[in-house]
């Protein structure tokens, strides 16, 4: 290693799994995938604040997917891990962009991130169509919520 220090090479292979520094011409659109980043962070923790304002209503939502798929078990927890992993994961690539940006690096997201960020967004796209659809009445919740003091 020449310059590199162990800061810089794990956050540059966390980030992006490229070890080595990379040439100006391989990281174009850096500054696009870092805000993409940022908004998909966002929106996972507002799903999942959304999670945690439906929470009490867990048991009508185990019960509606019992009567569409004929088998106990809680599903809503499924829901909900599912949204908290995935919420951390996008804390962690923030933050680990973020600390790239703070050492001066490019910014270089590696395509396996790229696929889960797209695949969480469709699963948090979904799950917000389905609280539309199907219950109007916990989509109402959420506004009154945040006017709570």
């Amino acid at each position: 290693m020449t310059s590199d220090s162990w800061c810089r090479v794990c956050s540059r292979g966390f980030f992006s799994c490229h070890w080595k520094r990379l040439s100006n011409s391989e990281a174009k659109c850096s500054c696009c995938w870092c805000s993409v980043v940022s908004v998909v962070t966002l929106l996972s923790l507002f799903w999942m604040y959304i999670c945690l304002v439906v929470y009490n209503d867990q048991y009508d939502f185990n019960s509606e997917a019992f009567i569409k798929l004929h088998k106990h078990f809680n599903y809503f927890m499924v829901l909900m891990t599912i949204s908290a992993v995935f919420a951390c994961y996008c804390v962690l690539l923030l933050l680990f962009a973020l600390v790239q940006v703070a050492l001066g690096e490019k910014l270089h997201l590696h395509w396996l991130h790229r696929i889960f960020i797209c695949l969480g967004v469709i699963f948090i796209a979904l799950g917000i169509t389905g609280i539309i659809r199907c219950w109007k009445d916990e989509w109402q919740i959420v506004p009154f919520s945040l006017q709570v003091q």
